[in-house]
């Protein structure tokens, strides 16, 4: 039977079958030896000799450890929190950069609107002017620094004391060195704030803080602030817009600044530029009163002649320019009325009550204003 199977066509893989059967009883012996060899040792003493083995590799490499497989377990472990924690920063320092930009716009933009406040104002000055040349309105931007070290007490959280920090010689220094009126102060106030946040962040080491002299106890105290709350503050602050208001005292003298005047004069002055201001009914209670006497006629009653065909206007005084030189449309002559004051006369100067009222009430009568021609402008009448 065997003969019969012994095809010439099939020899060759005969062959190959009796090959693989011999590598498989070899095999089998060798697992056999392998497992004989393993049962006799202790698991621990294969597993040490391992580790040996590669400790021995490692240090051939230029790298030995002498760590056994539970410091290697361990170091995996804290490998896993060191990558965990590693995200966690990552992430974080995403979020402080996503931050950083969001800051960055807003106080880009905070500061666009502070230009545009001012550009507004600046229009409506210039409109101002345009009316009228006895008074000019200037607006200098971010100029209104009289004020600025109660206001740097303020950022800074130092209510009282350290005097010397918030005089003109201290901390505001560097920026009142600058001219205020100068188109370009605005860069000045931005350098400012930016070494101000340096001396809320560094203290005594900060470079404002070596130009200066001040008590150590100044930078103790600045430390006991949120320095992350502190430079908000100090990122959101910005001096005022300084309105100057300029006059002229007589019509063709030269504009003087209103700070220069008199209390009477700056009255007269503001009056004037106030009463161009919007086109609301406006009530004025005896505004001669802080009014210097030369400037009622000049810019108080020039200004009324001019703005009262779009503005209402009421007035109550005892001074003859207020009404009669302005032209009043309307006029109330009152007298003491129980409980409320009586309309004794009403009209223009043409009605002949209360022109009679008007020149009792305000002039004095008709002989004192003969007696007053008379004596200051012409003959006797």
């Amino acid at each position: 039977m065997t003969e019969a199977l012994q095809v010439p066509a099939y020899a060759d893989q005969a062959a190959s079958f009796t090959t693989v059967t011999d590598l498989l009883a070899q095999a089998v012996t060798v697992l056999e030896k392998a497992r004989t060899t393993w049962e006799a040792e202790p698991p621990t003493l294969t597993w040490q000799q391992r580790v040996a083995e590669l400790n021995s590799w490692l240090a051939q490499q230029g790298s030995p450890s002498n760590l056994t497989a539970e410091q290697i377990r361990a170091d995996r472990e804290r490998e896993d929190e060191l990558l965990t924690q590693l995200r966690e920063i990552e992430s974080s320092t995403d979020t402080y950069q996503k931050q950083e930009t969001v800051i960055t716009e807003l106080l880009e933009g905070l500061a666009t609107k502070r230009k545009e406040l001012f550009e507004r104002r600046h229009a409506y000055a210039q409109e101002l002017n345009a009316a009228t040349s006895f008074t000019r309105v200037e607006v200098h931007q971010q100029a209104d620094i009289a004020e600025v070290g109660r206001q740097l007490r303020v950022l800074l959280n130092c209510p009282d004391s350290f005097e010397s920090a918030f005089s003109r010689d201290g901390i505001a220094r560097s920026l009142l060195e600058h001219q205020p009126k100068n188109p370009q102060f605005p860069n000045a106030v931005h350098e400012f704030k930016t070494a101000i946040i340096e001396l809320a962040e560094d203290g005594a080491g900060s470079a404002l803080a070596k130009s200066l002299k001040l008590d150590g106890r100044f930078y103790t105290r600045l430390a006991t602030n949120d320095t992350f709350d502190l430079v908000t503050k100090i990122m959101l602050w910005f001096p005022g817009d300084l309105v100057a208001v300029r006059y002229r005292a007589t019509e063709s003298g030269n504009l003087i600044p209103v700070d220069q005047g008199s209390p009477g004069q700056k009255t007269a002055a503001l009056l004037a530029v106030i009463l161009q201001m919007g086109t609301d009914p406006l009530l004025l209670d005896q505004p001669e009163d802080d009014l210097e006497n030369k400037l009622i006629k000049h810019l108080a009653v020039e200004t009324l002649k001019r703005i009262k065909a779009c503005r209402q206007v009421i007035v109550s005084t005892h001074n003859a320019n207020m009404v009669v030189t302005s032209a009043a449309e309307n006029i109330l002559a009152l007298e003491h009325g129980d409980p409320l004051p009586r309309i004794e006369a009403e009209g223009t100067l043409q009605v002949e009550g209360v022109k009679a009222n008007v020149c009792e009430i305000l002039e004095g009568g008709e002989d004192a204003i003969k007696t007053r021609y008379r004596r200051l402008i012409g003959p006797a009448v």
